[in-house]
């Protein structure tokens, strides 16, 4: 698979029939800034507000390249030792892990776990077969390993999150990422469900959403966001499938 001036192998990981995230330029800056990332021998942190699919890409991308994605997700309690035991494995089954909102994991915790990606990631820019860890394991590096962190920003509300040793964030490399194009992945999967008008009702979808977050209270109850919108038009088109379903067969 080559993207730009990078060539991956394909991992050949069955992944199922799997629902694939809307194309847009968001997107493909992410897809290209992440392969540049793991081509230099990097791993890549994409940094933006909740919602807005920064975990979504990473596994979609994961899926294109037929490699198993682990997502883990961070909190204050994760320890050193527990960090260190994921890494381990994944150097050596080769996967890909992504560490949602690390930046919730105590910063002394973080620059002692910088050591361990450090050895992934000179292991993988150097072709190594074997790597050893700072606590003295030697283990087996998959060349198809990559490591990959997601950001909340410490401010605007998200409470309890720290800002990356600079250790830590020099192995990254960080992809800011802002609110995506709502309209063309609402056209999208209204269109991709079954939906004739997908162009009509997408805007007309889009403004509903628009005044139900000007106009109602900012109560926690309300989540008017993307998720909340993909949710509402996955169940929209699993309502229209049996109906689609009824009209051919009376055709027939």
């Amino acid at each position: 698979i080559s993207i730009a001036d990078v060539d991956f192998d394909y991992g050949f990981e069955y992944m199922g029939s799997v629902e694939k995230l809307v194309m847009n330029d968001l997107t493909d800056r992410l897809y290209i800034s992440f392969t540049q990332a793991l081509g230099m021998g990097y791993g890549g942190c994409p940094i933006g507000p909740a919602g807005t699919g920064k975990t979504e890409s990473v596994k979609d991308l994961g899926r294109s390249f037929g490699r198993y994605v682990i997502v883990t997700n961070c909190s204050d309690q994760l320890t050193v030792t527990a960090f260190g035991n994921m890494l381990k494995g994944v150097a050596t089954g080769g996967c890909w892990c992504a560490f949602d909102e690390i930046n919730r994991v105590d910063v002394r915790v973080l620059s002692v776990v910088a050591a361990h990606v450090s050895c992934i990631l000179n292991g993988r820019r150097n072709r190594q077969t074997e790597i050893l860890f700072p606590d003295g394991t030697v283990a087996k590096l998959s060349p198809m390993s990559s490591l990959f962190a997601t950001l909340n920003p410490s401010v605007n509300g998200y409470q309890g999150r720290v800002d990356l040793p600079e250790n830590l964030k020099s192995l990254f490399r960080c992809v800011a990422v802002v609110v995506p194009d709502r309209h063309s992945i609402i056209r999208v999967r209204l269109a991709s469900t079954g939906f004739t008008d997908a162009a009509n009702l997408s805007r007309k979808f889009e403004m509903l959403y628009q005044l139900c977050e000007e106009q109602l209270s900012q109560q926690k109850q309300y989540d008017f966001g993307l998720r909340n919108a993909i949710s509402i038009l996955r169940r929209c088109g699993g309502k229209l499938v049996p109906l689609n379903q009824q009209s051919a067969g009376s055709s027939i």
